[in-house]
């Protein structure tokens, strides 16, 4: 098996400075491989456990949480702001090349980069060279000035700590119990902290980064959101974790662990001890040998340390027994609403297990906050609730006016029967709807062939985008803009469209051409939210007053929908609202910007469009997965507010119907509602139907590509005698095995099946030659759950010359490496970093 030969070096020296000489550790009955180790009670700051935690040690990458701290109190001292560019130095641009700064992040003189960016891959996927920028601009372009400026804030803070430079690749020096301080003072001045180390992925500049915090995905535990891994030959393999349960936050410290998988091993050791501890010192809510059942799947129960002991469980828990729990913070007020068709996840009891009468959290104050709990037909305000520690925990009593509640004395266990009242819409013909709003229109008189609450206005989320369309299209009819106006990237654009939560996430960039012509079409087909602000911006200056020419436009055409956005993504829902239309009024918006402008139909029946070099797939599914004969447009939109939402039209014999589902079940039933509305609209209006057909298949373009170079970690040029790589449909295709052996893996061809199976320790993925979709299971190393993902890819493997060629970016992201594409070099980059 080839190694790539820096990684091999690293491997080999790395033995030589760590192995063998470290004793062993225990806590409480459980080994650790850790040098040195504690774990720290976030509230009290009390160290429930150490193992040398007074050793000074080299913390690797671990140091750029003290980086990531000064740069917090640049911010909130405004010397920066998140939005603040940040220079690419000639020393930054070399060593974010270099494999030795790990983690390898490419960065660029012509690119703009923002600390809100470089936050993200600092702190999510270790990104050295980020570091380094970032410290060049807070020390007057000295990243020895920045340094000196975290061994001041070190001193301040009481760490027995010693910097040399700011990201970790220098032997600095922390202890275990200064580096659990440093990691309490992070997340309690700038608990925003967290929002990023929870974060599995970053996309920065176009690619996806995995985090380097396994305890988030591989090894997952229960409450983990953060905080830093690190690794260098001299620091072995560190890590400063924490986690949440009960409302009781842990942060724990391993130094100079085993393995890089061994640390998180050791880490979840460590937490598990503290809140053990944790929960034998503090609290009045305790473990109890009551038991809760919803549905016949157990919930969590405790006891509240009341006059009359009584069961209660913790609200949040039920959004894995099929409710919706959301905290509206203006109205003060916990909404929880039982959904019959959404997944349940029981909680594991294991977690929850605690010898009868023990702790289990702090009761905090008495709290103002009201619970409504929705059956579909009644709301209900529960009385007997408790905030624990920012949890609301409710009596399950409570349950017994609401739901079918029996209390079975002989197994001292509480069982409730929950159900929403609320039918779901049923068609004439008998035939079923998982929506909760639903209509059909007949297109030539706008009658109602059909509507089951359909004057209930609901959020729509990107269906609002065809109002902004309509918007849109008036302004090129008016004048005001052309088709071929060049539609201007603002700073405000370029960031939203590299943030993960504006659906669709499509980059755009500053020196790029773009016109309104391509953003419609990105925005009919591809759901693309940034290109819809963009040009909002161009035709009203702002978003917001955009907005006001779309609520003005629903007047016109007689419907009361109100509008707060552009786009149907409510980034922040406590000060944004969203948008709120009918299943009748989208009808209505449908009809009238087909009659005004029928050429929409020519975008929105497009299965894919191509914008500046990628090829972008209709999520409109009725005329691919779902083929729907006639069908050609018209929205769908997804949001946690809104649910699974479809708009559709179709024409048959010259007859149009339009159909409306706010919102179905899932994203499969969408479209299978919409399905079966079509059948009965064109059944009414006389025109016979086939139904949904068979999936269609694009014919696919290949073209060899003898020019792509793959490079690994920066250092390590791949060449392939046999087969060289192709692209198939604008997507990097290459022979697999050598490239997956080069990184470790173990690949195996079954020819009885034409399958390729590719694993390593914890993660094996089965592909299947013209099958689309790709088959993950992850071992977690600490339970032994294997977890199944089914993962749809864009191209399917083939076989050219006797070798497989597979997708690479899919394939190799999967396995948690980043893949990035240099156009200028014609490279495709693979960073397998093990920081």
């Amino acid at each position: 098996m080839r190694k790539i030969a820096v990684l091999l070096s690293f491997l080999l020296t790395f033995q030589a400075l760590s192995g063998g000489a470290v004793q062993a550790a225990y806590v409480g009955e459980n080994y650790i491989s850790s040098a040195g180790a504690c774990v720290m009670d976030f509230d009290t700051g009390e160290v429930l456990y150490e193992y040398n935690g007074n050793v000074l040690r080299v913390p690797a990458s671990m140091t750029k949480m003290m980086n990531v701290y000064c740069i917090y109190e640049s911010l909130a001292a405004g010397e920066i702001t998140l939005d603040t560019v940040v220079p690419i130095s000639q020393n930054v641009y070399d060593k974010s090349r270099d494999a030795v700064y790990q983690s390898v992040l490419p960065l660029y003189y012509n690119t703009t980069y923002t600390v809100d960016e470089m936050l993200d891959v600092i702190v999510v996927y270790s990104a050295s060279a980020a570091a380094i920028a970032m410290a060049e601009l807070l020390g007057d372009g000295s990243e020895a000035v920045f340094v000196e400026k975290m061994n001041q804030k070190a001193a301040e803070m009481g760490l027995n700590a010693y910097y040399y430079d700011s990201c970790g690749i220098a032997d600095n020096e922390i202890s275990p119990i200064s580096m659990a301080s440093l990691a309490r003072n992070l997340i309690r001045d700038y608990p925003d902290i967290l929002n990023r180390s929870a974060q599995k992925a970053v996309v920065f500049h176009g690619n996806t980064y995995q985090t380097t915090n396994h305890l988030l995905d591989t090894y997952y535990y229960e409450g983990a959101d953060g905080l830093k891994t690190g690794t260098t030959p001299a620091a072995g393999y560190c890590f400063c974790g924490t986690a949440v349960r009960n409302g009781r936050r842990m942060i724990s410290v391993t130094m100079q662990s085993s393995s890089t998988g061994q640390r998180f091993v050791d880490t979840a050791r460590l937490l598990d001890y503290g809140f053990s501890i944790a929960n034998e010192k503090y609290g009045s809510i305790y473990f109890t040998d009551m038991r809760v059942f919803i549905n016949n799947a157990e919930i969590p129960a405790f006891s509240y340390n009341g006059a009359e002991p009584h069961a209660v469980i913790v609200a949040e828990d039920l959004q894995n027994y099929g409710f919706d729990v959301r905290y509206d913070a203006e109205t003060e007020t916990l909404h929880i609403v039982y959904h019959p068709d959404k997944h349940f996840s029981p909680i594991p009891m294991d977690y929850y297990r605690g010898k009868n009468g023990q702790k289990a959290f702090t009761l905090a104050p008495s709290s103002n906050i009201s619970v409504l709990v929705n059956d579909g037909a009644e709301v209900f305000e529960l009385q007997d609730v408790y905030d624990v520690d920012g949890y609301m925990c409710i009596s399950v009593d409570e349950f017994q006016k609401i739901y079918d509640f029996i209390w079975k004395e002989e197994e001292n266990a509480a069982y409730i029967t929950t159900y929403y009242k609320s039918p779901k819409a049923i068609l004439p013909n008998g035939k079923k709807l998982t929506s909760e709003s639903a209509y059909i229109m007949d297109f030539q008189t706008g009658d109602a062939i059909y509507e089951f609450e359909g004057e209930i206005q609901k959020p729509v989320a990107s269906i609002a985008k065809m109002m902004s369309v309509y918007v849109m299209l008036d302004a090129v009819q008016d004048g005001e803009i052309s088709l071929d106006t060049v539609v201007p990237i603002s700073e405000n654009v370029y960031n939203l469209s590299r943030m993960e939560d504006y659906k669709m996430m499509v980059p755009l960039y500053y020196d790029e051409k773009y016109t309104v012509d391509e953003m419609l079409d990105m925005i009919v087909i591809d759901s693309a939210a940034a290109c819809v602000t963009a040009v909002a911006e161009l035709i009203a200056g702002s978003e917001v007053e955009f907005v006001k020419r779309m609520n003005a436009k629903a007047a016109e055409i007689g419907i009361q929908s109100v509008f707060y956005n552009g786009t149907g993504v409510c980034l922040n829902p406590e000060i944004e609202k969203e948008n709120l239309m009918s299943a009748q009024e989208v009808a209505v918006m449908t009809k009238k910007m087909i009659e005004d402008y029928p050429e929409i139909l020519e975008r929105t029946k497009c299965a894919s469009v191509d914008f500046h070099g990628q090829t972008y797939y209709n999520l409109n599914k009725m005329f691919t997965d779902y083929y729907y004969e006639g069908a050609d447009g018209f929205k769908n939109g997804m949001t946690d507010a809104s649910g699974y939402c479809m708009c559709g039209t179709a024409v048959l014999d010259g007859k149009r119907v339009i159909t409306v589902t706010l919102p179905s079940a899932s994203n499969d039933a969408r479209f299978t509602d919409t399905a079966k509305m079509f059948d009965y609209g064109f059944a009414v209006l006389g025109v016979q139907t086939v139904g949904l057909q068979e999936k269609t298949e694009m014919e696919p373009f290949f073209q060899e590509e003898d020019d792509i170079k793959i490079n690994i970690d920066g250092n390590y040029e791949m060449s392939f005698p046999d087969q060289q790589p192709m692209i198939v449909n604008n997507r990097a295709m290459i022979p697999i095995r050598a490239l997956m052996e080069t990184l470790g893996k173990t690949v195996d061809w079954n020819d009885e099946d034409q399958s390729v199976t590719i694993r390593d320790e914890t993660v094996q993925v089965n592909l299947c030659l013209e099958n689309t979709t790709m088959v993950k299971e992850t071992k977690n190393p600490l339970t032994d759950v294997v977890s199944r993902e089914d993962i749809t890819l864009e191209v399917a493997p083939i076989m050219v010359n006797d070798r497989v060629l597979l997708p690479v970016r899919a394939v190799v992201e999967a396995f948690g490496a980043a893949v990035i594409w240099e156009e200028d070099t014609q490279t495709i980059l693979i960073i397998a970093g093990v920081c």
